[in-house]
């Protein structure tokens, strides 16, 4: 799960407690151990917006010290 702006862009992740700049995270659920990882190294780009067909494609390397990472494209419809 994840929140960025709505436009074409590359937004690096980011974990900031000092509040000097805005974290930007990325949260996983792994089913098996019913865990959520939130992770700040690694970045999420979005490629496309499609307002017409309300898709935005993008793709996400992002990773955690503990061997938790997403690697990959994704498509997916969003609701205005």
């Amino acid at each position: 799960m994840f929140s960025v702006d709505a436009k074409v862009g590359v937004y690096p992740l980011l974990f900031d407690l000092s509040g000097s700049s805005e974290s930007q995270t990325l949260t996983i659920y792994a089913g098996e151990s019913n865990m959520n990882y939130i992770i700040s190294d690694g970045a999420i780009e979005i490629l496309s917006i499609d307002s017409v067909s309300n898709v935005v494609t993008g793709r996400i390397d992002a990773f955690s010290e503990d061997e938790t990472f997403v690697n990959g494209n994704f498509e997916a419809t969003f609701c205005r």
